[in-house]
């Protein structure tokens, strides 16, 4: 045994060594920076990361879209128009490296913690990645999200150096038109309703790890249907024949899993009405966009007549008339009473009903009004 430990001395001595170093790469293996709290595996890489600032001077360190995105067209390779438009849904951070860190640090960016509706795993939905004002990164939220173990986006492509030098960065996610310019001459668009309305949610976070860099693979799936295993509910109609009776009518009646902006309406008039799917729900035709009905509360049909009048004190008063099917409550507050010549007694003329409700609010275009010349003058 000595004599083959003397004769393989070199050999073993650089085993030993090839061992050390494995260790310490595992030391320095990748860390995690998250937005709530930097806290790292170990203390060996440690990045500096500066945040954006709201109006009460707190830091910005989660992308929220409060289902606020809509479709829109933009140049992404002007990284003013991307911060300028309203409909992308944006976070501005900076990173910079420490004197004490190991020399060859680098990191990854990714998204965290990503809560995500089912509809927006789309490749219309797209991201985008800014380093120092410049593109650097792009990719879409396909059903895959390009490539997301754990609930995580990553936005880089491969790592990038961390050193003492401040770094700005802007992501930036948005959905991208299906048609461009002029919608009604598209013929190729495709209806991007379902994506209204949808939230996302993600933290930016810092991967730190030391040694070589590697090239990140992306890939895509088929996608994915969000309707699956979701409850199937009629869609609302409209409640027929609504009059208008001075008191709240329900426009539509709508089931268990159904959202609509507006349930009932006083006045007459038509109304869009907006049916929204909740969560885990689907039409009877497996869709989940939007539907959008229009309701219509008539107007009030009523009969204004006028009644005979002494020729010495006639006037424009409405005691001197009779109404049939007024709102109980209303009453004529004004109108206007004209003589018409005939070979014998004058007719009584009445026009221009106004209608106060019993709050002295004027009502009158909720009623369609039918004039009875019926009175004569005496």
């Amino acid at each position: 045994m000595k004599d083959f430990i003397k004769k393989n001395v070199r050999v073993i001595a650089l085993l030993f060594i090839v061992i050390l170093l494995s260790v310490v790469g595992v030391t320095l293996a990748i860390n995690t920076s998250d937005t709530s709290n930097i806290n790292l595996i170990t203390k060996d890489i440690i990045p500096n990361i500066r945040y954006d600032k709201d109006t009460e001077g707190n830091d910005i360190r989660v992308l929220s879209s409060e289902g606020m995105m809509i479709p829109v067209t933009i140049d992404t390779s002007d990284i003013n128009t991307v911060m300028n438009k309203k409909e992308v849904l944006k976070l501005k951070f900076w990173v910079s490296g420490n004197a004490d860190n190991p020399e060859e640090s680098i990191y990854d960016i990714a998204l965290h913690n990503v809560d995500i509706d089912c509809e927006l795993k789309d490749e219309s939905v797209k991201w985008l990645l800014y380093k120092n004002n410049n593109l650097l990164y792009n990719g879409n939220l396909s059903p895959r999200y390009d490539t997301m173990p754990n609930n995580r986006l990553l936005l880089t492509d491969t790592q990038q150096d961390l050193t003492l030098n401040e770094d700005e960065y802007l992501v930036a996610i948005y959905i991208e038109e299906s048609c461009h310019g002029n919608i009604s001459e598209c013929k190729d668009k495709n209806d991007q309703s379902n994506l209204l309305g949808k939230k996302i949610k993600a933290e930016i976070s810092i991967e730190t790890s030391t040694k070589s860099k590697v090239i990140h693979k992306r890939e895509t799936s088929e996608k994915i249907n969000c309707m699956e295993d979701n409850t199937i509910v009629n869609r609302p109609v409209c409640n027929p024949n609504l009059i208008y009776d001075g008191s709240n009518l329900t426009l539509t009646t709508i089931s268990n899993g159904i959202i609509v902006n507006q349930r009932s309406a006083i006045d007459a008039g038509k109304y869009n009405v907006i049916a929204k799917l909740e969560k885990s729900y689907k039409w009877d035709d497996n869709t989940n966009s939007d539907y959008i009905l229009t309701c219509t509360v008539k107007k009030r049909s009523i009969t204004i007549s006028t009644l005979d009048q002494d020729d010495s004190s006639f006037a424009s008063n409405p005691e001197y008339i009779s109404t049939i099917n007024l709102v109980e409550g209303h009453k004529v507050n004004s109108i206007k009473l004209e003589r018409i010549k005939t070979d014998t007694k004058d007719i009584i003329s009445p026009s221009r009903a106004i209608i106060y409700d019993q709050n002295g609010n004027d009502v009158t275009s909720n009623y369609s009004i039918n004039y009875q010349s019926v009175g004569r003058v005496k």
